[in-house]
C-alpha cells in the first residue's frame, strides 16, 4: 500500500513538472506551487499540511485561474495526502490498541498471580487453624485424662484409707470389748482385783487414746493427700475437717456420743 502512494505521487509530482506552457494568468502563485510540490513519506508534515488546507479554504478565489489539469492534480495530491493520514491514523489506533491490549492482559496476568497467591494463602491459613484446632483438641483430651486419672487415684487411696481406719477402728473397739469383759471377769477374781482393775482401766485408757491417735493420723494423712492432689482446694475450709467432727444435716458439727 505504501508503495503505491509513493507511485501515484510521483506521478503527480510529475505531471506538476511537465506543464511549464502555460499564460501568467494562470500560473498559480507561490503558495500553491508549494501545495503542489511533491508528496513523500520523508517530507510530509501533517501539521504544515493542515495549515495550508486552513488557509486555502479560507482564499477560495486564487483558484479562479488554475488549470482544470492542476486542479485534478492538487485533489489527487490531498486524497493521497488524506489516505496517508487515514493510514497514519489506523496504524496509531492499532497500537493504541495493541498497547491497551498488552495493559489488560499485564492486569489479568496481575490479577490471575494476586488470586492465586490469595487462594494458597487462604489454604494455608485454614490447614493451620485446623491443625491448631487439633492439637487443642487433643491438648484438652490429654488434661481431661490426667485429671479424671488423679481423681480416680485420689478416691482409690481415699477409700482405701477409709477402710483401713474402719478395720482398725473395729479391731480396737474388739480389743477394747475383749478387755472390758477381762476386767469384769477380773473384778470378781480373787486378791488383786482392785489393783488389777487399776491396771487394766490404764490399758484401756492407754488402747483408746492409741486408737484415737490412729484415727486421727490417718485422717490427717488422707487430708494431705487430698491437699497435695488438688492444691486449688481452699486450704481454709479444708482446715475446718476433723476426724473428731461427724456430719449432720450437710453440716460438720463436733461428734457426740450416744447416751
Amino acid at each position: 500500500k505504501k508503495q503505491k502512494v509513493e507511485k501515484t505521487t510521483q506521478k503527480a509530482g510529475g505531471a506538476d513538472k511537465g506543464k511549464g506552457a502555460a499564460s501568467s494568468s494562470s500560473q498559480p502563485s507561490s503558495q500553491d506551487a508549494d501545495a503542489a510540490a511533491s508528496l513523500s513519506w520523508s517530507s510530509f508534515d501533517p501539521l504544515e499540511f493542515i495549515e495550508r488546507g486552513v488557509t486555502m479554504v479560507g482564499d477560495m478565489t486564487r483558484f479562479t485561474n488554475t488549470p482544470t489539469e492542476d486542479l485534478r492534480k492538487k485533489a489527487l495530491e490531498y486524497e493521497v495526502k488524506g489516505t496517508l493520514l487515514n493510514y497514519l491514523l489506523t496504524n496509531r489506533q492499532e497500537q493504541e490498541v495493541l498497547e491497551a491490549r498488552r495493559k489488560v492482559k499485564t492486569v489479568d496476568d496481575n490479577l490471575a498471580d494476586i488470586e492465586k497467591r490469595y487462594s494458597e494463602t487462604k489454604a494455608k491459613l485454614e490447614e493451620d487453624i485446623q491443625k491448631l484446632k487439633k492439637e487443642q483438641e487433643s491438648e484438652a483430651e490429654r488434661l481431661k485424662k490426667d485429671y479424671e486419672e488423679k481423681l480416680a487415684k485420689v478416691k482409690e487411696s481415699y477409700a482405701a484409707s477409709e477402710a483401713k481406719l474402719k478395720e482398725n477402728a473395729a479391731a480396737q473397739a474388739e480389743k477394747l470389748s475383749k478387755l472390758s469383759k477381762e476386767r469384769d471377769a477380773a473384778v470378781f477374781s480373787a486378791g488383786t482385783l482392785g489393783e488389777e482393775k487399776t491396771r487394766l482401766e490404764n490399758d484401756v485408757t492407754e488402747l483408746q487414746l492409741y486408737a484415737a491417735g490412729q484415727y486421727d493420723e490417718g485422717f490427717s494423712f488422707a487430708i494431705e493427700q487430698v491437699k497435695l492432689l488438688f492444691p486449688d482446694l481452699d486450704a481454709k475450709r479444708l482446715g475446718e475437717a476433723d476426724a473428731m467432727n461427724q456430719i449432720v444435716d450437710g453440716k460438720l458439727v463436733p461428734y457426740v456420743p450416744p447416751p
